[in-house]
């Protein structure tokens, strides 16, 4: 039998039983090796302060500590999960991207990419795209499963689940965070979409659920990036001085766009599509 490796950082854990169902009927044709990325550095559920301590170093790619562990020299296949945090791949996967044990494996190998997003996962895709096919992995199909709440209070759902480990919300007004159970389960579906496409000339690209009108916008997207770059080497200016003042002025300014600005260029980006 051929042999796969599923690698993954999954915080929450929602990740992880992703993937799982996801190469559940690759088994008839595979040997499957399980890698999951594990950082003492950050841990779930998170306070407040944590959620957004995170971000300059994320958005900046700089690696943390991480260990995980391969247990074969060579894999026909690789299939790689990760989840964006601030628009950027995690920082644990990202320093995973860079490790040499990952170029190693991917190298003239076939990739799946599979994504746990909320509803903005284009700039963190292209940046795993980038690393990927740098050190010659050869992507044969992307996977993204994403939430179908809103915007704004999809933010909020994703805060109190991060803050409390619970995905359900007490307050009746607030969506469920997370994809849903019923998605997750049916992962083995778009799985089995992978498995095809290992033979296509063409790599798929898959949103699961569909695209809808509640979706981030490419110009809203576009706008966060080139705003959170400009926060992040900030913050990390003259070696991270003021760092706490400058996160308390991130917060604010993001709190501030998210609940103001962001509809305003949502809306005038409808008009202009």
């Amino acid at each position: 039998m051929k042999n796969l490796l599923v690698a993954y950082y999954s915080q929450t854990g929602q990740l992880k039983e992703i993937v799982t169902h996801f190469v559940k009927q690759w088994s008839e044709f595979y040997t499957i090796d399980f890698t999951e990325i594990k950082s003492d550095q950050y841990h779930f559920p998170m306070t407040y302060k944590q959620f957004f301590d995170v971000f300059p170093e994320t958005v900046l790619k700089q690696p943390c500590k991480i260990h995980f562990e391969i247990e074969k020299e060579d894999y026909d296949t690789v299939i790689l999960g990760f989840q964006p945090w601030f628009l950027y791949p995690s920082r644990p996967f990202n320093s995973f991207l860079q490790s040499e044990a990952l170029k190693k494996a991917i190298r003239n190998k076939p990739v799946i990419l599979v994504i746990d997003a909320r509803n903005s996962w284009r700039n963190s895709l292209n940046e795993v795209i980038i690393e990927i096919e740098k050190h010659g992995g050869i992507i044969k199909g992307i996977f993204v499963f994403r939430e179908i709440s809103k915007n704004r209070t999809g933010f909020i759902s994703l805060c109190y689940w991060l803050f409390t480990g619970k995905k359900k919300s007490p307050f009746k007004l607030l969506p469920a965070a997370g994809i849903s159970q019923e998605i997750i389960d049916k992962a083995d579906i778009y799985g089995v979409e992978a498995l095809k496409a290992l033979t296509e000339p063409e790599r798929i690209y898959t949103v699961i659920p569909p695209v809808n009108k509640e979706f981030t916008s490419i110009g809203y997207e576009r706008y966060a990036v080139n705003k959170y770059l400009e926060w992040a080497e900030y913050i990390s200016k003259n070696n991270y001085k003021h760092r706490r003042s400058k996160l308390l002025f991130f917060r604010i300014w993001i709190l501030i766009t998210l609940f103001v600005l962001s509809p305003l260029i949502a809306k005038k980006n409808r008009k202009t599509n």
